[in-house]
């Protein structure tokens, strides 16, 4: 695709900026000389630029990719195929545990939602009738079903725990497979009637109850544990899996949000109906304590604040104010550099206890209109971050050349789990690891090689020939999904980032999305 003289120069601009001062979402593909860098570098051959420059340009990509996936067919229906397949299970569940015949419904229906704010693609617990509804209509928002998936099949228990009115997958796993009293209940027909993976979960179970009882008494067996699932592939996953989280990092200083419904829209990421009804009901604000303003040069307050930019800085949450002061000479007049910038001498930084709370939007006030409303959504990059000096990170991005963001996705892990656990639902385990990038890629939860690097280990790719233990995708998908699942999972094997230097991606790619991608990219036609 050809570029104008300004975009090469915007490009150029927007690489020699500090990490954190990028845009999130860079405009335009990848040009076909860069994709060439990135194949010679891949074979062993120097490359200009360096490795940095086309790992950056990987992850441009990917966030475009993510984008396009949230609107093709074949994503959303994996995930509303699983959605369905979760209501099937819990239904059965609710009435295994004796509620009502007339509550039931709406107690399953709950479990699909939470309020929550903070969290990208949660809706709240009004009309959850009305709302599960609308998750299976053909243009509903695959952020939306996956958050709904992800709510009933372990999320929502976590901050609910011992609440029996709140049904999950993970509640089914542990009363028919891993309590002491599992044997008991474990009827047949339940298993059958709510379209449990049964060959699956019993392989599953039984490895981490066996796991369970060498790490001694008190351990409760839980097959949502990533390091544990990590173990079931093989030791060599588990042994990767752990240097993938000591590489993690938690900022001490958590990011706020800084996006707004506008943000999305400009890059052509959907929003789901529901969530700009939810969005709209409350009015985002930070309330700050304590606060002290202090005078440093800007270098001393990047350090005191752990920012690597005054932009970055601005983000910080306990950072209420950022004030520049610009150098000026004898007269008042300010002091230009070599390129005719004002030049910050010194920052005023208000800071102190900082926190984002939500207050329900009085009727009387105007509707903001959509484009300002403040995105409140903490993602994962928000909260970890992987150190570019750990061993992990040296492998995978200096050396390999993938994108990494907050280490090896133990979420995906948790997620194809539950897709196991219910057979695989639709037969297409590649459409519902594509929802997963939809899901996770655009909001910088995790890059593609850490989401498929926690999908390769569900797949079983690094276990011994005679193991006998079965992937999540076992009973559930034909051996020529499976096969097609395994060859897309390769990528995270080899160097290199993009479809361009592995060739069974781009041909996965150019079957599933016939003509719609940029050839060897990750980037939409349009």
């Amino acid at each position: 695709m050809p570029r104008t003289h300004q975009e090469r120069h915007r490009r150029t601009r927007e690489r020699s900026k500090p990490a954190g001062e990028r845009d999130r979402i860079p405009k335009g593909p990848i040009t076909s000389s860069e994709i060439h860098r990135l194949r010679a570098w891949s074979e062993g051959q120097a490359t200009h630029g360096g490795k940095g420059a086309l790992t950056s340009l990987v992850a441009g990509e990917e966030d475009r990719f993510g984008i396009f996936l949230s609107k093709q067919e074949g994503p959303r229906k994996a995930a509303q195929d699983m959605l369905s397949a979760l209501y099937k299970a819990l239904t059965h569940y609710a009435g295994w545990k004796g509620f009502p015949e007339e509550k039931i419904d709406g107690l399953v229906r709950q479990a699909f939602f939470q309020d929550d704010p903070g969290s990208a693609g949660q809706v709240g617990l009004a009309d959850v009738q009305e709302r599960y509804e609308s998750l299976l209509a053909p243009d509903a928002n695959v952020r939306e079903i996956m958050t709904a998936v992800f709510n009933a099949s372990y999320a929502k228990i976590f901050g609910h725990s011992g609440d029996p009115e709140v049904l999950s997958l993970k509640g089914v796993i542990t009363d028919f497979y891993l309590t002491p009293a599992a044997e008991a209940v474990s009827a047949e027909s339940f298993i059958h009637d709510a379209g449990l993976n049964d060959t699956y979960l019993r392989a599953l179970s039984d490895f981490v109850r066996e796991l369970a009882e060498k790490k001694g008494p008190g351990t409760a067996p839980d097959v949502f544990t990533p390091p544990w699932l990590a173990e079931y592939s093989s030791t060599a996953d588990a042994g990767d899996y752990a240097r993938a989280m000591e590489s993690r990092k938690f900022r001490s200083s958590i990011e706020h949000p800084m996006t707004s419904v506008g943000d999305l829209q400009g890059a052509r990421e959907p929003m789901g109906l529901n969530e700009m009804e939810y969005l709209r009901s409350f009015v985002y604000a930070f309330k700050r304590d304590d606060l002290d303003t202090a005078t440093y040069t800007v270098d001393e307050a990047l350090a005191k604040h752990g920012a690597k930019s005054l932009k970055e800085l601005r983000k910080h949450t306990d950072v209420a104010l950022v004030k520049e002061n610009y150098k000026t000479d004898g007269s008042g007049t300010y002091v230009l550099d070599a390129d005719g910038n004002v030049i910050v001498e010194t920052v005023d930084v208000t800071a102190g206890k900082v926190k984002w709370v939500t207050t329900p939007r009085d009727a009387r006030q105007p509707q903001v209109p959509d484009a300002d409303i403040p995105l409140p959504w903490r993602t994962g990059e928000e909260y970890f971050t992987v150190a570019p000096d750990s061993p992990w990170s040296k492998d995978v991005h200096d050396k390999q050349g993938h994108p990494v963001r907050t280490g090896t996705s133990g979420t995906t892990m948790r997620m194809l789990v539950s897709y196991g656990a219910l057979g695989a639902p639709g037969g297409k385990p590649t459409d519902f690891l594509y929802a997963l990038l939809a899901w996770m890629l655009p909001r910088h939860d995790h890059s593609l090689y850490e989401i498929f690097r926690g999908a390769q280990m569900m797949a079983r790719t690094g276990a011994g020939p005679d193991s006998g233990s079965p992937g999540f995708a076992h009973g559930g998908a034909s051996n020529d999904e499976i096969g097609k699942l395994v060859g897309l999972l390769r990528i995270v094997d080899e160097p290199g980032g993009l479809p361009a230097v592995h060739p069974e991606l781009a041909a996965a790619f150019a079957a599933d999305f016939p003509g719609r991608l940029i050839r060897g990219t990750y980037s939409p036609r349009s």
